[in-house]
Protein backbone atom coordinates (compact mmCIF):
# COMPACT_ATOMS: atom_id res chain seq x y z
CA UNK A 1 0.00 0.00 0.00
CA UNK A 2 2.93 2.75 0.61
CA UNK A 3 4.72 1.92 -2.41
CA UNK A 4 0.94 2.19 -4.23
CA UNK A 5 0.48 5.54 -2.62
CA UNK A 6 4.30 6.44 -3.42
CA UNK A 7 3.90 5.21 -7.10
CA UNK A 8 0.47 7.43 -6.94
CA UNK A 9 1.66 10.48 -5.74
CA UNK A 10 4.79 10.80 -8.24
CA UNK A 11 2.00 10.56 -11.01
CA UNK A 12 -0.11 12.93 -9.25
CA UNK A 13 3.00 15.42 -8.41
CA UNK A 14 5.43 14.84 -11.15
CA UNK A 15 3.60 15.81 -14.26
CA UNK A 16 3.01 19.61 -15.50
CA UNK A 17 -0.55 18.93 -16.07
CA UNK A 18 -2.56 20.39 -13.56
CA UNK A 19 -5.01 17.84 -11.51
CA UNK A 20 -7.83 18.76 -9.14
CA UNK A 21 -10.71 17.02 -7.62
CA UNK A 22 -13.54 18.51 -6.04
CA UNK A 23 -16.47 17.20 -4.45
CA UNK A 24 -19.93 16.97 -5.50
CA UNK A 25 -20.71 20.73 -4.12
CA UNK A 26 -17.72 21.39 -6.28
CA UNK A 27 -15.27 22.63 -3.90
CA UNK A 28 -11.63 21.51 -4.32
CA UNK A 29 -10.73 18.69 -2.16
CA UNK A 30 -7.06 17.51 -3.23
CA UNK A 31 -4.62 19.37 -5.82
CA UNK A 32 -1.40 18.79 -7.21
CA UNK A 33 1.93 21.27 -7.27
CA UNK A 34 0.89 21.99 -11.19
CA UNK A 35 -3.02 22.87 -10.33
CA UNK A 36 -1.93 25.12 -7.87
CA UNK A 37 0.15 27.42 -10.25
CA UNK A 38 -2.79 27.19 -12.87
CA UNK A 39 -5.45 28.38 -9.80
CA UNK A 40 -2.32 31.05 -8.90
CA UNK A 41 -2.84 29.99 -5.23
CA UNK A 42 -1.27 28.22 -2.61
CA UNK A 43 -2.54 24.64 -2.88
CA UNK A 44 -3.60 24.41 0.69
CA UNK A 45 -5.43 27.62 0.67
CA UNK A 46 -7.64 26.20 -2.22
CA UNK A 47 -9.02 23.14 -0.83
CA UNK A 48 -12.67 24.08 0.48
CA UNK A 49 -13.06 26.44 -1.64
CA UNK A 50 -15.24 26.98 -4.79
CA UNK A 51 -14.20 28.22 -8.27
CA UNK A 52 -16.12 31.33 -7.89
CA UNK A 53 -13.69 32.18 -4.65
CA UNK A 54 -10.63 31.98 -7.22
CA UNK A 55 -11.52 32.77 -10.53
CA UNK A 56 -12.97 35.80 -12.06
CA UNK A 57 -16.97 35.58 -11.78
CA UNK A 58 -17.66 34.77 -15.86
CA UNK A 59 -14.73 31.93 -15.76
CA UNK A 60 -15.85 30.00 -12.40
CA UNK A 61 -19.36 30.04 -14.01
CA UNK A 62 -18.09 28.25 -16.89
CA UNK A 63 -15.72 25.78 -15.08
CA UNK A 64 -18.87 24.85 -12.45
CA UNK A 65 -21.50 24.40 -15.35
CA UNK A 66 -19.02 21.79 -17.01
CA UNK A 67 -18.69 20.18 -13.90
CA UNK A 68 -22.50 20.37 -13.10
CA UNK A 69 -23.12 18.48 -16.53
CA UNK A 70 -20.31 15.97 -15.53
CA UNK A 71 -22.32 14.83 -12.59
CA UNK A 72 -25.75 14.99 -13.96
CA UNK A 73 -24.98 13.02 -16.72
CA UNK A 74 -22.31 10.90 -15.13
CA UNK A 75 -19.93 11.37 -18.00
CA UNK A 76 -16.75 13.05 -19.07
CA UNK A 77 -16.39 17.03 -21.07
CA UNK A 78 -13.48 18.54 -21.70
CA UNK A 79 -13.30 22.07 -23.07
CA UNK A 80 -10.70 25.09 -23.23
CA UNK A 81 -10.49 27.77 -20.91
CA UNK A 82 -8.32 31.25 -20.74
CA UNK A 83 -7.13 32.17 -17.59
CA UNK A 84 -5.74 35.61 -17.08
CA UNK A 85 -3.05 36.40 -14.85
CA UNK A 86 -2.73 39.02 -11.87
CA UNK A 87 0.04 40.79 -14.20
CA UNK A 88 -2.32 40.93 -17.66
CA UNK A 89 -0.86 37.93 -19.46
CA UNK A 90 -3.68 35.39 -20.63
CA UNK A 91 -2.79 31.60 -20.06
CA UNK A 92 -5.50 29.05 -22.10
CA UNK A 93 -6.32 25.04 -20.98
CA UNK A 94 -7.18 22.49 -22.16
CA UNK A 95 -9.01 21.12 -19.56
CA UNK A 96 -11.12 17.26 -19.15
CA UNK A 97 -13.27 16.84 -16.14
CA UNK A 98 -14.82 13.47 -15.61
CA UNK A 99 -16.34 11.90 -12.87
CA UNK A 100 -15.37 10.34 -9.33
CA UNK A 101 -17.44 7.69 -8.59
CA UNK A 102 -18.18 5.92 -5.83
CA UNK A 103 -18.42 1.89 -5.58
CA UNK A 104 -21.66 1.77 -7.33
CA UNK A 105 -20.83 4.00 -10.28
CA UNK A 106 -22.60 7.03 -8.89
CA UNK A 107 -20.75 10.39 -9.55
CA UNK A 108 -19.74 11.60 -5.64
CA UNK A 109 -17.49 14.54 -7.51
CA UNK A 110 -15.69 15.66 -10.84
CA UNK A 111 -11.78 14.66 -11.07
CA UNK A 112 -9.89 17.18 -13.88
CA UNK A 113 -6.82 17.21 -15.86
CA UNK A 114 -5.36 20.39 -17.48
CA UNK A 115 -3.03 20.81 -19.91
CA UNK A 116 -1.66 24.47 -20.84
CA UNK A 117 -1.73 25.25 -24.62
CA UNK A 118 -1.01 28.55 -24.97
CA UNK A 119 2.44 28.29 -26.85
CA UNK A 120 0.11 26.13 -29.18
CA UNK A 121 -2.67 28.85 -29.57
CA UNK A 122 0.40 31.11 -30.36
CA UNK A 123 1.62 29.16 -33.00
CA UNK A 124 -1.60 28.38 -34.81
CA UNK A 125 -2.16 31.71 -34.39
CA UNK A 126 1.01 32.84 -35.93
CA UNK A 127 0.07 30.19 -38.76
CA UNK A 128 -3.32 31.63 -39.77
CA UNK A 129 -1.87 35.21 -39.66
CA UNK A 130 0.71 33.42 -42.35
CA UNK A 131 -1.95 31.50 -44.28
CA UNK A 132 -4.39 34.74 -44.57
CA UNK A 133 -0.95 36.46 -45.85
CA UNK A 134 -0.24 34.15 -48.37
CA UNK A 135 -4.01 33.95 -49.86
CA UNK A 136 -3.71 37.71 -50.38
CA UNK A 137 -0.60 37.47 -52.16
CA UNK A 138 -1.59 34.67 -54.51
CA UNK A 139 -4.66 36.41 -55.22
CA UNK A 140 -2.69 39.20 -56.45
CA UNK A 141 -0.82 36.82 -58.76
CA UNK A 142 -3.47 35.47 -59.77
CA UNK A 143 -4.90 38.60 -60.84
CA UNK A 144 -1.46 39.97 -62.55
CA UNK A 145 -0.81 36.71 -64.27
CA UNK A 146 -4.68 37.14 -65.66
CA UNK A 147 -4.42 40.61 -66.72
CA UNK A 148 -0.64 39.72 -68.56
CA UNK A 149 -2.48 36.52 -70.40
CA UNK A 150 -4.95 39.01 -72.02
CA UNK A 151 -2.98 41.64 -72.53
CA UNK A 152 -0.69 39.06 -74.56
CA UNK A 153 -3.41 37.90 -76.28
CA UNK A 154 -4.72 41.04 -76.95
CA UNK A 155 -1.37 41.89 -78.79
CA UNK A 156 -1.86 38.41 -80.64
CA UNK A 157 -5.12 38.84 -82.04
CA UNK A 158 -4.08 42.79 -83.13
CA UNK A 159 -1.12 41.29 -85.10
CA UNK A 160 -2.88 38.22 -86.64
CA UNK A 161 -5.47 41.13 -87.89
CA UNK A 162 -2.79 42.63 -89.59
CA UNK A 163 -1.21 39.36 -91.18
CA UNK A 164 -2.13 38.82 -95.25
CA UNK A 165 -0.13 35.07 -94.73
CA UNK A 166 -2.43 32.32 -93.87
CA UNK A 167 0.34 30.41 -92.23
CA UNK A 168 1.19 33.12 -89.74
CA UNK A 169 -2.22 33.93 -89.23
CA UNK A 170 -3.01 30.43 -88.09
CA UNK A 171 0.37 30.41 -86.16
CA UNK A 172 -0.70 33.67 -83.98
CA UNK A 173 -4.58 32.04 -83.50
CA UNK A 174 -3.00 28.78 -82.25
CA UNK A 175 -0.74 31.40 -80.12
CA UNK A 176 -3.74 32.76 -78.75
CA UNK A 177 -5.42 28.97 -78.39
CA UNK A 178 -2.53 28.02 -75.80
CA UNK A 179 -2.29 31.48 -74.10
CA UNK A 180 -6.38 30.59 -73.28
CA UNK A 181 -5.41 27.08 -72.17
CA UNK A 182 -2.84 28.35 -69.85
CA UNK A 183 -5.56 30.92 -68.37
CA UNK A 184 -7.81 27.89 -67.88
CA UNK A 185 -5.00 25.55 -66.22
CA UNK A 186 -4.28 28.71 -63.95
CA UNK A 187 -8.27 29.72 -63.11
CA UNK A 188 -8.98 25.96 -62.63
CA UNK A 189 -5.13 25.86 -59.96
CA UNK A 190 -6.44 29.31 -58.06
CA UNK A 191 -9.82 27.56 -57.52
CA UNK A 192 -8.71 23.85 -56.72
CA UNK A 193 -7.82 22.69 -53.24
CA UNK A 194 -5.01 20.87 -55.02
CA UNK A 195 -2.78 23.08 -56.77
CA UNK A 196 -0.82 20.52 -58.70
CA UNK A 197 -3.82 18.41 -60.48
CA UNK A 198 -6.15 19.42 -63.01
CA UNK A 199 -9.92 17.81 -63.56
CA UNK A 200 -9.94 16.85 -67.41
CA UNK A 201 -13.74 16.57 -67.27
CA UNK A 202 -14.01 20.40 -65.01
CA UNK A 203 -11.30 21.97 -67.47
CA UNK A 204 -12.97 20.38 -70.43
CA UNK A 205 -15.91 22.03 -70.03
CA UNK A 206 -15.21 25.77 -70.29
CA UNK A 207 -13.41 24.48 -73.57
CA UNK A 208 -16.78 23.34 -75.26
CA UNK A 209 -18.22 26.58 -74.94
CA UNK A 210 -15.36 28.49 -76.07
CA UNK A 211 -14.52 26.35 -79.31
CA UNK A 212 -18.23 26.53 -79.61
CA UNK A 213 -18.31 30.56 -79.19
CA UNK A 214 -14.85 30.74 -81.33
CA UNK A 215 -15.80 28.66 -84.80
CA UNK A 216 -19.43 30.32 -84.41
CA UNK A 217 -20.71 26.86 -84.30
CA UNK A 218 -24.52 26.99 -84.99
CA UNK A 219 -25.61 25.03 -81.67
CA UNK A 220 -29.05 24.32 -83.53
CA UNK A 221 -27.70 22.39 -86.12
CA UNK A 222 -24.39 21.02 -84.58
CA UNK A 223 -24.37 19.87 -80.52
CA UNK A 224 -21.30 18.85 -78.86
CA UNK A 225 -21.43 16.28 -76.46
CA UNK A 226 -18.52 14.62 -74.11
CA UNK A 227 -18.63 11.51 -71.81
CA UNK A 228 -15.49 12.00 -69.32
CA UNK A 229 -14.24 10.36 -66.70
CA UNK A 230 -12.77 13.00 -64.05
CA UNK A 231 -9.26 12.05 -64.64
CA UNK A 232 -7.02 14.00 -63.08
CA UNK A 233 -3.73 15.63 -64.91
CA UNK A 234 -0.93 17.39 -63.69
CA UNK A 235 -0.19 21.38 -65.34
CA UNK A 236 1.91 19.65 -67.78
CA UNK A 237 -0.37 17.04 -68.94
CA UNK A 238 -3.19 19.34 -69.16
CA UNK A 239 -1.10 21.89 -71.45
CA UNK A 240 0.08 19.48 -73.52
CA UNK A 241 -3.55 17.47 -73.96
CA UNK A 242 -4.91 20.89 -74.98
CA UNK A 243 -2.01 21.60 -78.16
CA UNK A 244 -2.79 18.00 -79.42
Amino acid sequence: MRRNNSLLEAVFEGTTDAIFVKDRELRFIMLNSAAARYLETNGTQAIGKKANEIFPPEMAEQVDSFSREVLVNNCSHTFEVNLRKDGGGVRSWLTNIGPWRDRDGHAIGVIGIAHDITERDVKEKQIQASLAEKEVLLKEIHHRVKNNLQIISGLLYLQAEHVDDAKVKMALEQSRDRLHAIALIHERLYKADDLSKVDFREYFEPWKRYIVECYGIDTERIGLNSDIDGVPLTVDQAIRARSL
